[in-house]
């Protein structure tokens, strides 16, 4: 088990009738708790629909360079991971 902590920046585009669907990229940078922090970081991308004024869907995908594996006895790499995103705008 671990904990992860990462922020990203980058570029945010909408478009379609009212601006429903939003694109975004950008970089990533962090940290992972396990026994110890270790830093990560890396790049992300994906695309938003607006399902109503406060709620959308979207996914989500990201290639990062995973360091905490050290913890576990396993090589650090880069990784490919995908999300499925639901969420809501408190206005």
């Amino acid at each position: 088990a671990y904990t992860d902590f990462i922020g990203s920046a980058g570029l945010n585009l909408t478009s379609g009738y009212f601006d429903k669907l939003r694109y975004y990229g950008g970089l990533r940078l962090g940290l992972i708790y396990r026994t110890n922090v270790y830093p990560t970081g890396g790049l992300e991308c994906g695309v938003d629909v607006d399902l109503s004024k406060d709620l959308y869907i979207g996914i989500k995908a990201g290639y990062g360079y995973r360091s905490d594996l050290m913890a576990i006895s396993l090589p650090t790499k880069w990784e490919e991971s995908t999300s499925v995103r639901v969420g809501y705008a408190f206005e």
